[in-house]
């Protein structure tokens, strides 16, 4: 496979179910294929991306793996979680790092951006909801008044004869 051809002489140590080669923290000129046949540990794994600052794959014990943007804001190191590897490529992620990039080096947390775009997502939903249900009562109230005053009385009349 990829990843054994990859790391060379640490085949040995995978193929007889050894533990997977130690990456150094400078990074790893980082494939879709490696991603996908990089193997499963005891403990969570974090691959370094070489060509694109802050971005990391976390390679967890159950074989998720999730792109991840490490950066720094106003001093404080963070965390921002892009997504599933099965869900975004390595050409996407990285699209998406250096979008974030851009916004951090403008004095933008992707971080706060992310929890705005949620929390107006979920007030436009409740909008909408009243909405709709001041729409439903508006019909109820016609409904119940059509029934008041023409269709009930009618009947009532056409019943007493």
């Amino acid at each position: 496979t990829a990843i054994i051809k990859k790391f060379g002489s640490k085949s040995r140590a995978l193929r007889k179910g050894g533990k997977p080669p130690k990456i150094k923290q400078q990074g790893v000129a980082l494939s879709n294929q490696i991603i996908k046949d990089y193997p499963i540990s005891d403990k969570e794994i974090t691959l370094t991306d070489r060509a694109t600052v802050g971005l990391k794959v976390r390679v967890s014990p159950l074989g998720n793996k999730t792109f991840y943007f490490y950066y720094s804001f106003n001093t404080i190191r963070r965390k921002f979680k892009i997504g599933s590897a099965n869900k975004y490529t390595l050409q996407e992620a990285r699209k998406m790092v250096k979008k974030f990039r851009g916004q951090v080096d403008n004095g933008i947390d992707p971080q706060e951006t992310k929890i705005k775009k949620r929390v107006e997502a979920k007030e436009e939903k409740a909008t909408n909801r009243a909405k709709r249900k001041a729409k439903s009562d508006a019909v109820k109230n016609i409904l119940r008044n059509y029934l008041d005053e023409i269709y009930y009385p009618h009947i009532n009349r056409d019943a007493g004869h």
